[in-house]
């Protein structure tokens, strides 16, 4: 018996030891959007957004503006909009809509517009460019085209 529970213990210390050592540090996740497997960089945004990190927009901005691929960049299209600092975040997210052909990847970025003006309460230059972009050149996605009428009616109001 006294030995099942020191094996108990050991055991429970162990797998303590071993979770505790396999978080990641925000800095680690910073890290890992320039760095890391397309995995990492996905697991990296959603914590980074989720933390609403701002020490990681650059880093986020960055990914955005590498990534071509859905997978990667709705994430940190996401993750941009999360935090909701305007400024560098708003002009990234608006060269990303007039960039990509993805619609996804324009979607996310408007939607993540829209977090930016809501939590400012006020709507910058590159809001209003890219909506203006995607109003002329994306109603075809119809996604896209239902979600700028409401990111009209709430730039506008």
């Amino acid at each position: 018996m006294k030995k099942s529970a020191i094996t108990f213990a050991i055991l429970a210390t162990l797998i303590f030891t071993v979770s505790v050592s396999a978080e990641k540090s925000t800095e680690d996740h910073i890290k890992a959007l320039s760095s890391g497997s397309d995995l990492e960089k996905i697991e990296a945004s959603r914590y980074l957004g989720d933390k609403k990190e701002k020490s990681a927009i650059p880093e986020l901005i960055n990914l955005l503006n590498r990534a071509n691929d859905p997978k990667v960049a709705v994430p940190a299209g996401i993750a941009l909009g999360q935090i909701g600092e305007a400024g560098d975040s708003t002009i990234a997210l608006k060269n990303k809509v007039i960039s990509s052909d993805n619609g996804d990847i324009v979607y996310t970025s408007l939607v993540s517009i829209l977090n930016i003006v809501i939590k400012n309460e006020k709507a910058e230059d590159a809001a209003k460019e890219a909506l203006e972009f995607a109003d002329k050149n994306r109603r075809s996605d119809e996604f896209v085209s239902d979600f700028l009428n409401v990111l009209t009616k709430k730039l506008k109001g």
